[in-house]
């Protein structure tokens, strides 16, 4: 097609019935994900060639690749890391809908293993005032990173928690605070004690993470070193929020987490590597959530109107986890690099060990 069918004489090309058919199609793919009737707007009747909003898996497809090898709750055979990481909601009673309206952490739970795999274990929603660093709320989070999860192996062998990450765009400072308490190795009076969440393989490893500014495109990688964000004021430096608070503040690519999270779920069932596995979940709308956001013309992300996208940004951490160094000094190690030999180390280390005689 060459002309918009608005140059057409004919009854039914008018504005108005443009408008009204754009309209029923815009609120078709918002509301079902549905992109026939956009695709049926821009091709037939506007003569530009279309491109998709929403490429490579949808919501029902990805709701047809749940797992029924292990369930909710149950960390898989080949699963051997757990990382948590939990998306902030300030909440907002204007809103409707599932926990739209609630004020709550929103945490997912993944199991790591060889060849980059993944598997969700857990989906754990937390309700309470996230604002006031007195709520009950911290106190429910905090035991919820020291929760441990049964594995398919038997014989009582339940994983730890090996590494958090939490979102600090919002409220930073008790964020921050909360970080800070649960890593602390001191007292209030100096005296040495026990952190609050110790990962037996990492130690007190928990980051306030905050996404980059897409304006910046694909400057920034997955994981870049911590966001000192120090201010000049004459000769004297003036420390940032979370330094002030005593912990770092660390940047996740945008930009690249969306690219890669959304490559993995393309992923074909063929390919047997980078997988992002998941079972059944109480969280009705973990798939939608996942699929919540599409790369529009600009090569931005974006967020489809009116689907949640919480299970997407706690995903998209989960990557920045596997692409962190964790550990000790210069013994650190990064999930995503680990070799096959060392992955057997891990292994016997965390499911065989204590087990001899089990």
């Amino acid at each position: 097609f060459q002309f918009n069918e608005l140059l057409s004489n004919f009854p039914g090309c008018r504005f108005d019935v443009y408008a009204k058919e754009y309209l029923i199609a815009k609120r078709e793919y918002e509301i079902e994900g549905k992109e026939e009737g956009m695709r049926k707007i821009v091709n037939t009747k506007w003569g530009y060639e279309y491109v998709p909003l929403h490429r490579g898996i949808n919501v029902d497809s990805l709701k047809g690749r749940r797992l029924t090898s292990y369930s909710e709750g149950t960390v898989p055979l080949e699963g051997l890391i757990l990382f948590t990481t939990i998306d902030k909601q300030r909440g907002n009673i204007a809103l409707s809908g599932l926990h739209k309206g609630t004020s709550r952490f929103e945490c997912e739970t993944r199991a790591w293993g060889k060849n980059g795999n993944s598997w969700l274990v857990d989906y754990k929603i937390i309700e309470g005032n996230t604002r006031d660093a007195s709520d009950d709320v911290w106190v429910k989070l905090t035991e919820y990173i020291n929760s441990t999860f049964p594995h398919q192996l038997g014989g009582g062998r339940e994983l730890p928690i090996s590494a958090v990450a939490i979102d600090c765009a919002d409220d930073s400072e008790v964020v921050y605070k909360w970080v800070a308490k649960v890593t602390a190795t001191e007292d209030e009076e100096g005296n040495e004690k026990t952190p609050d969440f110790c990962s037996p393989l990492f130690g007190n490893a928990v980051f306030a993470v905050a996404g980059t500014s897409q304006r910046y495109g694909d400057r920034y990688e997955i994981y870049n070193d911590p966001l000192k964000m120090l201010m000049e004021n004459g000769n004297q430096e003036r420390k940032s929020v979370a330094e002030r608070c005593g912990v770092l503040r660390y940047a996740m690519g945008t930009n690249k987490t969306h690219d890669e999270l959304q490559r993995r779920l393309d992923l074909p069932m063929t390919v047997k590597r980078d997988r992002w596995y998941h079972c059944e979940t109480n969280f009705s709308n973990y798939e939608k959530s996942l699929l919540s956001c599409v790369k529009d013309s600009k090569g931005q992300w974006k967020q489809i109107p009116s689907w949640p996208k919480e299970a997407r940004d706690t995903s998209r951490m989960q990557l920045w986890l596997s692409n962190t160094p964790l550990g000790y000094g210069e013994n650190y190690i990064i999930i995503n690099q680990l070799t096959n030999t060392q992955w057997a180390s891990l292994e016997y280390q965390l499911l065989y060990m204590g087990y001899e005689n089990g």
